[in-house]
Parts: structure tokens; sequence; C-alpha cells
């Protein structure tokens, strides 16, 4: 008997840790690591009512873990740094074109949304969907 009652404890325990890994998996805050696809831009064609706007083809950033960046939109690899108050600083140093942005980046609805800091009077931002 009490081995029968030892085994459905370790039971009832074992079933318990699981559940709560797979709960506390679940509720992960994203990350900017991986492969993410320019789907949408948020602005306006000099009007005062900006919006989403559909993308088609648009460019890919793949977030290394080194904070390396890699993307079609230009020739060469660049980098990236996150700061802790959700801004990260892209920076592509190619011989034919130099990029240097700060955004603030959220993630809404399993999108990552990078909003423009510097070069923006109309509200700007870009929301790109995670690819594998």
């Amino acid at each position: 008997m009490k081995n029968l009652i030892l085994i459905v404890v370790l039971f009832t325990s074992l079933s318990g840790c699981t559940n709560n890994e797979n709960e506390s998996h679940q509720m992960q805050e994203p990350s900017i690591i991986g492969t993410w696809k320019l789907i949408e831009k948020y602005g306006s064609d000099g009007g005062s009512d900006p919006q989403w706007n559909t993308v088609e083809d648009g460019y890919v950033y793949t977030f290394k873990n080194n904070d390396i960046i890699i993307s079609n939109r230009f020739n060469c690899n660049g980098s990236y740094t996150l700061s802790s108050s959700n801004q990260v600083t892209i920076t592509f140093d190619c011989t034919d074109s130099q990029f240097n942005l700060v955004y603030d980046y959220t993630f809404v609805n399993r999108k990552l949304i990078l909003t423009n800091l510097s070069n923006c009077d109309e509200g700007c931002g870009e929301k790109y969907e995670k690819i594998e």
C-alpha cells in the first residue's frame, strides 16, 4: 500500500512539473533573435492619415546571437545592439551603402514592430513576421 501511495505521489508531482514547464515555455517573452521578413510598413504618403500598408517581397533580417545581422537589403552583413529600453541599433557599413538607425521594438501578435526613432515626422513603423 505504501508503494502505491508513493507511486501516485511521484506520478502527480512529475506530471505537475511537466505542466508548469509547458506553461512557462508558452509565456516566455518573444525574442528578436531569428529571421524576420518585412510584411507591412506604417506611414502615409504625405497626408495626415498614416496606416499599415502591405509590402510585397519585403526584405529579410536575421538577428544572430552574436550581434550580427544578415539581410538581403544590403550587400554586406551588419551588426546590432539591444538596449534595456527595448531599442535596437542596426548598422550596416557596406562599400556601396551605409545604414545606421535606432528603432524601438515591440512584439504584437507574434510580429516584430520596429519604429524608426530618427528619420520620421509622421509615424514610421515596419512590421515583420518570423520565418524559418
